[in-house]
């Protein structure tokens, strides 16, 4: 099918051949030779690490200051009896549902209707307003089914803008939907991480300093971060504390928030620390004297009854007890609520939304935090 006047080229009309069919779409494509100026690229962080900047602000509604410190960590770190410092490293790691995402892109007149796989509709209509020019309510959404997202589907992708830049120039709907190769770099990543935790202790556990620094990637274009840091700041009780967030710009796409955005990130990272700490110090870490706080952020982490019953799962039969526990062999040495999971969907742009009280038996008694004081009571008897 040809189609006239539909594209402007240095003021001349030209002619526009629209694929009949899929098929015919698919070969067209496979005909055209586009050439590259190549240029060199940045796509490893390490090797992008002397470029590394730190945040200057800290996420919008989560509380965290772009670097947190109280106390005096350095010096307490040196002075602590017993210390472990480590580095923990999470690769990046791809959102890739089953289902690919697509978008159909229809107008009529000034007015678009977009059928799309998002969580957030909109925030959709509204981005793709202020690209075409148009009122936001002049963009309808329609989104019935997800389906598998987990933060993929917060931000408007450039196939949604381009679906409707597409129906714009034919004058008929259009349909773009991701190739599985395309999902791995069109629709946002949890970003590739590197996290220092160091920690201080007396030897009865008591943490004397806590030093939690963390890189991570961003794109070019856009700066994006997590919460890697807002728990270790939170969780445990430490007088002498020192947090640091930094970026290294990469050629990549804008990471996106997946589902436990930073925070499951960062405790991963404080709690293997915590483990290594326990083994420096020959203790079980379930019995290793960090006890819980109240967050800084005047929220509180662990519920009292998750909290409970995490001290009676931690028993000899779950493997975190005995002489012989390491990290690398600890099944379940701390089953404690962590705000990652207690918290419903925090994201950079948005702020964090208020916690859920999590049920004692529910999955997301994962990992976290050693056993309360005796005087908060007995342990209730496990389900």
């Amino acid at each position: 099918m040809l189609h006239d006047n539909l594209v402007r080229h240095d003021g001349q009309h030209i002619g526009v051949v629209i694929a009949a069919t899929f098929e015919q779409a698919t070969y067209a494509a496979d005909l055209v030779r586009i050439a590259y100026e190549e240029e060199p690229a940045a796509t490893s962080v390490e090797a992008a690490l002397a470029h590394a900047f730190p945040v200057t602000e800290g996420n919008e509604g989560s509380g965290t200051p772009a670097a947190y410190r109280r106390g005096h960590p350095d010096r307490a770190l040196a002075d602590a009896p017993v210390t472990v410092d480590h580095t923990y490293v999470i690769a990046r790691e791809n959102h890739n549902p089953i289902e690919l995402h697509a978008t159909i892109a229809e107008w009529d007149g000034d007015r678009l209707t977009l059928y799309d796989k998002t969580q957030w509709p909109g925030n959709v209509a509204s981005n793709v307003a202020l690209v075409f020019g148009i009122p936001e309510e002049n963009v309808r959404v329609v989104s019935p089914f997800v389906g598998g997202a987990f933060g993929s589907a917060l931000r408007t992708w450039p196939h949604v803008v381009l679906a409707a830049m597409a129906a714009r120039q034919v004058g008929r709907p259009v349909k773009i939907v991701l190739t599985r190769r395309q999902m791995y770099t069109s629709v946002g990543c949890r970003p590739y991480t590197i996290q220092r935790v160091a920690l201080g202790a007396e030897r009865d556990g008591r943490l004397r300093a806590t030093i939690h620094d963390a890189t991570a990637e961003t794109s070019c274009y856009e700066e994006y971060t997590e919460q890697l840091l807002d728990t270790t700041w939170a969780l445990y009780r430490c007088a002498n504390l020192a947090t640091l967030y930094r970026l290294v710009r990469l050629n990549v796409h804008t990471p996106t928030p997946m589902r436990a955005p930073g925070h499951v990130s960062g405790i991963f990272a404080l709690e293997c620390a915590m483990d290594e700490l326990a083994v420096e110090l020959g203790m079980d870490p379930s019995s290793c004297a960090c006890a819980t706080t109240r967050s800084a952020i005047r929220r509180k982490i662990c519920p009292d009854r998750a909290s409970r019953c995490a001290r009676a799962t931690g028993s000899p039969a779950n493997g975190s007890a005995g002489s012989g526990a390491t990290p690398s062999r600890v099944r379940c040495a701390r089953t404690v609520i962590s705000s990652a999971t207690a918290w419903r969907r925090p994201t950079t742009r948005r702020g964090a939304h208020r916690p859920r009280r999590a049920r004692a038996s529910s999955p997301t008694a994962a990992r976290s935090c050693a056993a309360r004081p005796a005087t908060w009571g007995p342990a209730p008897t496990p389900r």
